[in-house]
C-alpha cells in the first residue's frame, strides 16, 4: 500500500493525469482509501524504531539519566504498539461497497395504538443517541 501510495502521488503530479479528470478522480479516490492504513503503518514503524533505539541506549549508555529516559520510552512504545497493531488490522479489513451509501431509516408506530407509538418514540430516541455518539 505504501508503494502504491507513492506511485499515486507521483502520478497525481503528472500533466497527463491532471488533464484527465476521470483518471484524476480515480486516483484521488484510491489514495483516500489507502491513506489512513499507510499513515498508521508509518506511525507503527516509527514506534518500533524508537523502541529499538531506546533498547540500544539502555544497553550501551552509562549515564543513569539517559537510561531512565530510555526505560520510559520503552514503556511508552510497548504500551502503544499493541493498540496500533489492532487499529491497523481493522483498517486492513475489506471495505463493504455499501459503506459510502446513505440509508433512510423509518420508525413509526403501527397497529397497537398508544403502546406502539410509545415504543416507536423510545426506539427513535435510542437510535438518535447512538448515532450522536458514533458520529
Amino acid at each position: 500500500m505504501k508503494k502504491r501510495m507513492e506511485i499515486i502521488d507521483r502520478d497525481l503530479q503528472s500533466d497527463e493525469v491532471l488533464s484527465n479528470i476521470k483518471k484524476l478522480t480515480e486516483l484521488n479516490k484510491e489514495r483516500a482509501t489507502i491513506e489512513q492504513p499507510v499513515t498508521k503503518y508509518l506511525e507503527f514503524v516509527k514506534l518500533e524504531d524508537e523502541l529499538k533505539q531506546a533498547k540500544e541506549i539502555l544497553t550501551t549508555e552509562k549515564d543513569e539519566e539517559m537510561r531512565e529516559l530510555a526505560k520510559m520510552q520503552i514503556e511508552d512504545s510497548e504500551s502503544q504498539i499493541p493498540a496500533l497493531e489492532d487499529e491497523i488490522q481493522l483498517l486492513l479489513l475489506p471495505k463493504d461497497p455499501n459503506d459510502d451509501k446513505n440509508v433512510i431509516f423509518e420508525i413509526r408506530g403501527a397497529a397497537g395504538g398508544d403502546e406502539a407509538n410509545i415504543f416507536a418514540g423510545d426506539l427513535y430516541r435510542m437510535y438518535t443517541k447512538y448515532f450522536e455518539k458514533v458520529g
